[in-house]
């Protein structure tokens, strides 16, 4: 008997090909102008995601062994948070207009950051969650060479995200960043490369490692602050508190990556392997940092009835969301006491810049959201609880309300509520009445929609994926599928409405538009579609919600099943968005119809009024009379509908230039224009040529001064009605 190892070879994902996708985009978008900077731009930027796909492609067919295997499983360890990285920002800078660019410059910079902490995190996160960090140590190389390869992979993809992000964001115009933004922005990698993977083997999670990536440097910031004001108060030392706190950043910021780095290394040269639970622990405590988290419940929840031990044990399985909470109460604190200890200076007004913190804020409260969802079954499958979870008492129907309505409760109490109360409790409601102004109903209600559809979405997530930082990226995902969908319906949409307005405008022409029957006002339209969209809402979040209960009572949901969830739920979106699409179009037309008809209406009335004033001054003539084919005694409704039988319809918005007697109107005709009295100053201004009052001789020289008679020039008639200037009548 013969046995043969396996040929080990790359199991390429497909998600690898989406790196393609936004260059070639931009490419197409961009093609006609060949010869400017956005082209060679794309073509960069096309050229780097092919460098990156076409190698892991070719190795799919190759047979690959040793170092290329490890650095490939690294690889597909970090997809995920390359993704979002890389695909999201390249999306996003597909817009047009500047007001749309930047806000979506923003928010790809947003999801760079996203994307990038993820990838630190994942980097030895993944070992924890996918049960293979023993395989890792148990391998015949050195912890260093291991550790390398780890970093070495994740610092290549960081660097190859950071230069598609500056060649999405800073090289193309319209998405300018300043130079203390780009700062900002370009250092997140650097703390993701540094304090990632120190964290994630602190916490034994990836989702927890990304949460202290990025609240560990606010923390340590606003605590070194503090302390260097208490040290400067007592020992001053020739300097004020406000001249060393400007420099902190800039000599602290070295250190802490440094020492982060450092830590990260000897953590993981002296880690031990150990058995039991998400976070490799063999106590009870089967999830790091859970401990306090369940004194916390046994003293809130003591009751001994099945549902009170339901409730507890769902409260017990979002330990992120009450570490955020904890994490965000925290850094209040640190800010109230530095706000008390610094009343003026650069500092105190970076303490009390309300947008920013507020902006932080709702960060870390959208991050309570998402991992609230996210651990809402996937936690249990990591665990390996929800076996157990489905053979209890308990109806399935009634566990999976009890696990939804304690999941929205933690979302919206930690995540929506309890930021909110702190920033209020920070600065006030007059305060943040001067900042914000008053929000409309719409706007709170579109922020509501959305914090639901992403809820919802990591509800989802939760019920396919194996664990909950699969959950997260698995609602990134379907987030942005979701959204991917819409754009297209809305640009498709866009290109229908102007076709269909200008179809209408060609078929009214002119003409005298007749007042549909019924036809919505403005107000009505948003009304429609603010209602349509919340009813979309509520049909998505019903669909996600009863898809997830389905999906909970398998240990398992095959790739197929979860194929025709999305694609029956993105085709009701697609058929949701036609229909309100179509029915949008119509409303819209129906509105432009009716406004052009007040239009007209309004310029008939003006015209006629016109015509009454000009009967009262004496200066509509007979001959103008018998120019139009009316009676003298005409009135002006008669006289102006003759004008219009003669001119067409379009002649009540130049009802005063055809009334004019036919002397004083301007004839288009070189041989016949009349002459002008105007300032030689403004003639120089406006490049006109004094013209001889006896033979019609241009003179191009002896240009007249101010305090001569003014000159004759010859000037355009559509000039002169331009500038306003009359004819100078004959002698």
């Amino acid at each position: 008997m013969t046995f043969n190892l396996p040929t080990y070879r790359n199991s390429f994902h497909l998600g690898w090909l989406l790196l393609l996708l936004p260059p070639l985009a931009a490419l197409y978008l961009a093609w006609p102008d060949d010869s400017t900077r956005d082209f060679k731009t794309v073509l960069l930027r096309l050229v780097l995601a092919a460098v990156a796909v076409v190698p892991l492609l070719w190795l799919r067919s190759a047979p690959v062994a040793g170092r290329t295997q490890r650095l490939l499983k690294e690889l597909r360890t970090l997809l995920p948070g390359c993704l979002i990285a890389l695909v999201v920002p390249g999306l996003l800078a597909l817009s047009e207009g500047p007001e749309s660019v930047r806000e979506h410059g923003e928010w790809a910079a947003m999801a760079f950051g996203f994307g990038c902490l993820l990838m630190g995190a994942s980097s030895f996160g993944s070992e924890f969650e996918q049960r293979t960090l023993a395989g890792l140590l148990g391998q015949p190389l050195p912890r260093g060479i291991l550790y390398l390869e780890k970093l070495g992979t994740l610092g290549l993809l960081l660097a190859f995200a950071t230069v598609n992000l500056v060649l999405t964001l800073w090289l193309v115009p319209g998405l300018q960043f300043s130079l203390g933004d780009a700062a900002t922005v370009l250092l997140v990698p650097v703390f993701a490369f540094c304090s990632g993977p120190l964290f994630s083997l602190l916490s034994r999670s990836t989702l927890a490692g990304m949460i202290f990536t990025l609240t560990v440097p606010f923390v340590v910031w606003l605590g070194t602050a503090l302390v260097v004001q208490k040290v400067l108060w007592f020992f001053p030392l020739g300097l004020s508190s406000e001249d060393g706190l400007p420099w902190l950043p800039w000599i602290g910021t070295p250190v802490y990556l440094l020492a982060t780095a450092t830590w990260g290394w000897r953590r993981f040269r002296s880690l031990e392997i150990r058995d039991g639970g998400a976070g490799g622990r063999s106590n009870t405590g089967l999830h790091p940092l859970s401990l306090p988290v369940d004194r916390l419940l046994a003293a809130c929840f003591s009751g001994t009835t099945g549902g009170a031990r339901l409730i507890r044990k769902e409260l017990r399985l979002h330990v992120v969301p009450w570490l955020v909470a904890g994490i965000t109460v925290g850094l209040w604190i640190l800010l109230l006491v530095l706000r008390r200890s610094t009343a003026e200076g650069e500092f105190a007004a970076m303490l009390n810049d309300v947008p920013s913190i507020a902006v932080f804020a709702g960060l870390l409260g959208g991050l309570i959201m998402v991992s609230a969802g996210a651990a809402c079954v996937a936690e249990e499958r990591e665990l390996g609880t929800l076996e157990w979870q489905l053979t209890q008492p308990a109806s399935l129907l009634r566990q999976w309300s009890t696990k939804v309505a304690v999941a929205a409760a933690l979302a919206f109490g930690l995540g929506a509520l309890l930021p909110a109360a702190l920033v209020w409790a920070s600065f006030g409601p007059a305060q943040l009445q001067t900042v914000f102004g008053d929000l409309p109903i719409v706007i709170l209600a579109a922020y509501a929609g959305f914090f639901l559809m992403v809820f919802t979405t990591s509800i989802y997530a939760s019920s396919i994926a194996r664990n909950t930082m699969m959950a997260v990226a698995t609602a990134a995902g379907i987030g942005m599928g979701f959204a991917g969908v819409i754009g297209l319906m809305t640009l498709a949409g866009g290109a229908t409405l102007d076709g269909a307005l200008s179809t209408a405008s060609e078929r009214w022409g002119p003409a005298e538009v007749p007042a549909p029957a019924w036809a919505p006002t403005k107000e009505q339209v948003q009304d429609v579609s603010t209602g349509f969209v919340a009813v979309t809402v509520v049909l998505v979040v019903a669909a996600l919600l009863w898809l997830g209960g389905r999906n909970y009572r398998r240990l398992v949901v095959p790739a197929r099943d979860v194929s025709r969830q999305l694609a029956g739920v993105t085709m009701g979106l697609l058929i949701l968005l036609g229909i309100f699409g179509a029915v949008m179009v119509q409303l819209v037309v129906l509105t432009q119809q009716a406004s052009q008809a007040e239009g007209h209406r309004l310029q008939r009335a003006h015209a006629i009024d016109d015509i009454r004033k000009m009967m009262a001054l004496g200066r509509l003539t007979p001959a103008i009379f018998q120019r139009f084919g009316a009676a003298t005694n005409a009135t002006p409704d008669v006289l102006l509908e003759a004008v219009i039988a003669k001119e067409g319809r379009d002649a009540v918005y130049r009802i005063g230039f055809l009334l004019q007697p036919v002397p004083e109107r301007v004839v288009l005709n070189h041989s016949t224009l009349d002459r002008y009295r105007m300032d030689p100053i403004l003639a120089k201004r406006y490049g006109l040529i004094p013209r001889d009052a006896t033979d019609g001789a241009a003179s191009r020289t002896n240009m007249p001064t101010a305090s001569t008679n003014p000159p004759v020039f010859k000037m355009d008639p559509a000039l002169m009605k331009r500038y306003g200037l009359q004819p100078r009548p004959s002698p």
